[in-house]
């Protein structure tokens, strides 16, 4: 009787994904967009200041304009303003660059929905679940209202989701874009608000773990090699002493005086 081995069991397959969900989350952006842009028709000018007035500026500045004198204000700085920094260069009415920067803050704002169900799934939550709950999340008011004005908030919450999923990818592949992504955002975060300060501090602190848990291993056998070359050495040097020590008894022992 002939014995013939089975196959090996396959590997477990993520589940594929389920049809039109990229066509549900598209469609759930651009809603989002829309809302963002809704919510801020008819406004020309800032409503928060000086915070708003100093960002534009800023970007006036950046694109080769006039500044102006923030004496005694909060220092703004200008990874923001380079967002919205281009669009000096083809108009100079302050209405059309702020109804302009509205938009451009929609569009950016509205990635909180796709990447915050990016970060869910990745959490370990259902695929309909996640989208239902980032769809949820995006629409909360701190999210929304601040899409709605010219200022870092706009697209501070974009930026920490994207951080933290490029720095997962980062983490659990080793891949050099993902790290180059998550270094280049949690920079930019650093020139874009305060809070970015923190960010860039927990990044450098995860690389430097991860670089030492990663490196530990091959020092440590590194040095378990050397170990035992050593003992090695020390062996045959002792044998090669012994054997030294015999041949000299043995020629001791024939010798006789004249």
């Amino acid at each position: 009787m002939t014995l013939t081995a089975g196959r090996p069991a396959s590997r477990e397959r993520r589940s594929p994904r389920p049809p039109g969900m990229f066509w549900l989350v598209a469609a759930g952006y651009v809603l989002h967009v829309g809302v963002r842009i809704a919510l801020s028709w008819g406004r020309h000018s800032p409503v928060f200041l000086p915070d708003e007035a100093g960002y534009l500026v800023a970007g006036r500045w950046l694109a080769g304009g006039p500044g102006m004198d923030l004496t005694g204000q909060t220092f703004y700085q200008a990874g923001y303003s380079l967002l919205f920094t281009p669009v000096y260069w083809f108009t100079h009415s302050p209405a059309t660059v702020y109804r302009t920067v509205l938009v451009l803050n929609a569009v950016v704002g509205a990635l909180a929905f796709p990447l915050g169900r990016a970060f869910l799934v990745r959490c370990g939550l259902g695929r309909h679940e996640s989208v239902l709950l980032a769809w949820a999340a995006a629409f909360l008011p701190a999210v929304t209202l601040y899409s709605t004005t010219a200022m870092t908030d706009a697209v501070l919450p974009v930026l920490v989701l994207g951080w933290l999923l490029a720095l997962d990818r980062f983490v659990r592949t080793g891949g050099r874009a993902w790290g180059v992504a998550s270094g280049l955002l949690a920079a930019y975060m650093y020139a874009t608000h305060m809070r970015g300060m923190i960010i860039l501090a927990v990044h450098c602190a995860v690389v430097a773990a991860l670089f030492v848990l990663r490196r530990a291993p091959r020092v440590a056998a590194g040095w378990l090699r050397r170990e035992d070359a050593g003992k090695a050495c020390d062996e045959d040097a002792g044998a090669v002493r012994d054997e030294g020590a015999g041949a000299a008894r043995g020629k001791g022992a024939g010798w006789r005086p004249a």
